[in-house]
């Protein structure tokens, strides 16, 4: 689970900081000389933004929705062993709990964009026919 958290943060991080990166000395050299078709199209490149595809949007959906219930029912659990004195029961079954939650969360999350996606091809299908 740590290793998941760590992961995210880190490619956040990467994310972030590489789209504010000031130009390198190669690319602020390449910017004082006249542009060239070559330098144009990498300066196009450069200013095109990182869009996630729909499947990696997907992935951590997923991630996310399992991390959250883990965390979320396992610090309950962990709580009420501290305020109980029940020992790592109520741990155990907070993170059952939050596994199997997380579980049902991206079951529904699933079938609602596989209801969507369907609803979609049957719009299109409808509009190929009637134009």
């Amino acid at each position: 689970m740590y290793a998941v958290a760590g992961c995210t943060v880190s490619l956040l991080l990467r994310l972030q900081l590489t789209e504010n990166l000031p130009p390198t000395r190669k690319g602020a050299r390449l910017q004082q000389r006249e542009p060239s078709a070559d330098t144009a199209g990498a300066q196009k490149r450069s200013k095109a933004r990182y869009v996630p595809s729909k499947d990696a949007n997907r992935g951590w959906d997923v991630a996310s929705r399992l991390v959250a219930g883990l965390l979320v029912w396992g610090l309950l659990g962990w709580y009420a062993d501290t305020r109980f004195g029940t020992g790592p029961w109520l741990l155990v079954i907070g993170l059952l709990l939050g596994h199997a939650g997380g579980l049902l969360s991206v079951y529904t999350a699933a079938r609602r964009d596989e209801e969507r996606d369907a609803a979609v091809k049957r719009r299109s299908r409808e509009q190929v026919r009637g134009g």
